[in-house]
């Protein structure tokens, strides 16, 4: 009797020591997702169609700067976020 009492308060340590560990996890992921979309955004408006360019979204530096010169071309004007 001892033996399964302390067997499942076991798996209920365990378990609830993942669910702690999952959300940890997500939040972690949370905030790094939000805050990297977050630094190095331009919108775009104007002639053609609405949009947003964020640095991490290209490998280079200047290939963002590239994509939102080559929207500013087409008559688009471009801020920074």
């Amino acid at each position: 009797m001892l033996g399964k009492t302390i067997s499942s308060q076991f798996r209920c340590y365990l378990r609830l020591s993942m669910k702690f560990k999952l959300s940890l996890l997500l939040f972690f992921l949370t905030t790094v997702l939000f805050s990297s979309c977050k630094k190095g955004c331009s919108v775009c408006t104007g002639m053609s169609a609405p949009r947003e360019f964020c640095e991490g979204d290209y490998i280079q530096k200047a290939h963002y700067q590239d994509a939102i010169d080559a929207y500013e071309a087409t008559g688009g004007v471009c801020e920074e976020n």
